[in-house]
């Protein structure tokens, strides 16, 4: 049941984004300049069998075509963060704007999220 739920997710996480919520950069990423946005495309949760092994990973869009990854977390964090997340309530708050909230948070990029979720 787990990896119907598991691959379920990656097929829904993957679909191109044609609209929504997107991070407007207030500064352009070095070193593509030109880039002004991102759009999530993905977002890997790998709960592997022991908590060291556990990450998560987002994969953005730039408004150039271009993908960026990065990893959010790992090991024991991302196993925390994984838990909380599959108890989380997103009717007020979408999972792309919290990832992308915390791509803000952790300093990756800088900017503000516009638009509204799918």
């Amino acid at each position: 049941m787990q990896r119907i739920l598991y691959s379920l997710l990656l097929v829904l996480f993957t679909l191109p984004a044609v609209a929504g919520e997107r991070l407007d950069l207030t500064t352009p990423v070095p070193p593509t300049p030109g880039v002004n946005n991102y759009k999530i495309i993905a977002l890997h949760l790998n709960w592997m069998q022991t908590a060291d092994k556990a990450y998560i990973k987002v994969v953005l869009l730039a408004d150039n075509g271009k993908p960026a990854s990065h990893v959010l977390a790992q090991g024991a964090a991302a196993r925390t963060l994984m838990n909380q997340l599959n108890k989380l309530d997103l009717s007020a708050k979408s999972l792309h704007r919290r990832v992308m909230e915390r791509l803000i948070a952790d300093g990756v990029i800088a900017g503000s999220i516009s638009g509204a979720p799918d």
